[in-house]
C-alpha cells in the first residue's frame, strides 16, 4: 500500500487553512475567499497545477480530500463554459444536458441482453412444440426471457401437455440448465430421450447430457451418455473438461477415463481447480499436480504466483513453489 503524504484537516478546520491564498484555479467569481490551500508541497506553488497523485486503495477521508482540486477544477471550467454562451441560450443547454446524462444512465441501468433472433436454434427448437404453451414459450424466448418460459412449462396445468410432446420435456430441460436447475433438467432429459430416440441424434443433446453431472447423479447422465452417438459423447464430454463447475469438469474427467480416453487440456483443467481453491488441502494436492508441467506450460507460473499471495493458500502452498531468489 502506498504511503500518503497529505492528511485530513482536523474536523472544523477549513480545508484551505486559515491565512493562505486560493490558487488559480480555486478561484470563483463572486467567492474572492473561497479556495484550496497551495501550501502542500504536491501542489506546483501558485500556478495550481497538482504535482502529486493520490493512491486508488488510500482510504476513504484521505481520497475524498484529493478530490477536491478535481472538483474546484470541473467548477472552475463549467463556469467557463457557462460564460461563454449566450444567457439566453443557457437554460436550453443546461436542460439538454441533463437530458442527455438522464439517458445514458438510463441505458446503463436498464441495459438488457439482446433479443434472440427469429432463427435461433433455441427458438427453432420451441417452434417444434406441439404444447398448447408454445406460442408463449417461443415469445418468451425471442425477448431472450429464459425464466418466463420455463415458467410456462412448469406451470400446473401445462404438466400433462408435457408428458405428451417429448420436445417440450426436452426444451425444459434445457431452459431447466440454463435457471442453473440441474435436477429438474436431469428428470425431464432422461423422460424426453425415452419417448423420442430421435433426439439422440441432434447437436445440442451431447452438451446438456453433460451439464445434467452438475445434479451429482452420474450413473444416470453416463446411462444418457450411453444413449447418444459416441462421437457426440466424446465431443461433449472434453469440452466438459473445462467447464466452470467443479462437479461437471471432474465427472467429465472421470467419464472419458472409463472410456479410454482423456481430457485434451489436462492442465486447463488444474487451472481452474486453483483458481476455485478454497481450502489448504485443495490447493496443496492442485499445485503438487500442476509444479511438473511448470517449465513446459508458461499458464502456470502465473497461477502459482497467484495462489501464493492469497491469504487462505498462500500459507499452505509458498513451501512447494520454487525459490525464485528475490
Amino acid at each position: 500500500m502506498c504511503s500518503v503524504a497529505r492528511a485530513m484537516p482536523s474536523e472544523g478546520q477549513p480545508l484551505g487553512g486559515e491565512g493562505t491564498e486560493p490558487t488559480e484555479l480555486s478561484k470563483v467569481p463572486g467567492s474572492e475567499t473561497q479556495g484550496v490551500s497551495n501550501t502542500d508541497p504536491a501542489w506546483a506553488g501558485d500556478s495550481g497545477v497538482f504535482k502529486g497523485s493520490q493512491p486508488v486503495d488510500a482510504p476513504e477521508p484521505q481520497r475524498q480530500a484529493a478530490a477536491v482540486p478535481a472538483l474546484a477544477r470541473v467548477s472552475s471550467l463549467a463556469r467557463g463554459l457557462s460564460s461563454r454562451v449566450p444567457e439566453r441560450a443557457r437554460l436550453p443547454a443546461a436542460l439538454g444536458a441533463t437530458a442527455l446524462a438522464g439517458v445514458l444512465l438510463g441505458a446503463l441501468v436498464f441495459h438488457r441482453a439482446a433479443p434472440l433472433s427469429p432463427n435461433d436454434e433455441l427458438v427453432r427448437f420451441a417452434k417444434r412444440l406441439k404444447a398448447p404453451e408454445r406460442d408463449l414459450v417461443v415469445r418468451s424466448l425471442e425477448k431472450s426471457d429464459v425464466l418466463s418460459a420455463l415458467g410456462a412449462l412448469r406451470d400446473a396445468g401445462a404438466y400433462e401437455h408435457l408428458r405428451a410432446d417429448p420436445v417440450a420435456q426436452a426444451l425444459r430441460a434445457r431452459l431447466s440448465l440454463l435457471a442453473k436447475d440441474p435436477g429438474d433438467a436431469l428428470d425431464w432429459l432422461e423422460q424426453a430421450l425415452a419417448l423420442e430416440a430421435k433426439l439422440c441424434d441432434e447437436a445440442w443433446v451431447g452438451d446438456a447430457v453433460v451439464q445434467t453431472f452438475a445434479a451429482n447423479k452420474p450413473s444416470r447422465t453416463g446411462a444418457m451418455l450411453a444413449r447418444i452417438p459416441k462421437a457426440g459423447a466424446l465431443k461433449a464430454l472434453r469440452g466438459g473438461c473445462i467447464d466452470a463447475q467443479y462437479r461437471i469438469r471432474h465427472s467429465a474427467a472421470e467419464t472419458l477415463k472409463g472410456m479410454n480416453d482423456a481430457c485434451p487440456d489436462p492442465v486447463a483443467a488444474l487451472i481452474a481447480d486453483a483458481w476455485q481453491a478454497d481450502r489448504c488441502d485443495q490447493a496443496r494436492i492442485t499445485v503438487q499436480k500442476l509444479l511438473p508441467s511448470l517449465g513446459s506450460d508458461d499458464r502456470i507460473a502465473p497461477v502459482l504466483d497467484v495462489l501464493a499471495r492469497r491469504p487462505g493458500s498462500g500459507p499452505c502452498v509458498a513451501e512447494l513453489l520454487p525459490k525464485t531468489g528475490k
